[in-house]
């Protein structure tokens, strides 16, 4: 059983795991003086409650699915999420929660997700 029934699905789901990897990457090997401004805890709030959302509802959308390529990007997006939200912890003053290297740990993932989103595109069309 597939998740999306039609190419067009397929084609989004991969642009936006496209965007988001080239996205990471960028902002991975930036230039060293370079800084990103991180706004304050309590507005990230409603990015921890989508994220919390996506984490809540991606093992539902593993269960729907059979092919074993959308399972293993569902499950590499759940552990980006919880990374995510993993790292949000030393934000909120937990300074032990920190995670060596999250970064390039979530970017090799988010990566390696949007190259399996291409390949499950080039499959269903293939279909």
């Amino acid at each position: 059983m597939q998740i999306f029934k039609t190419t067009r699905g397929y084609a989004l789901v991969f642009s936006a795991y496209a965007f988001i990897a080239l996205a990471t990457l960028h902002n991975l090997f930036r230039k060293p003086g370079a800084s990103i401004t991180h706004s304050p805890f309590s507005t990230q709030i409603p990015e921890i409650v989508g994220m919390l959302c996506c984490a809540i509802v991606l093992p539902g959308l593993l269960r729907k699915t059979s092919n074993t390529i959308e399972r293993v990007v569902l499950i590499l997006t759940e552990v980006v999420c919880l990374l995510w939200l993993a790292n949000v912890l030393p934000k909120a003053g937990l300074d032990w929660a920190v995670i060596p290297y999250e970064h390039y740990f979530s970017a090799t993932l988010v990566c390696a997700s949007a190259l399996l989103a291409g390949v499950r595109l080039v499959g269903v069309v293939r279909q």
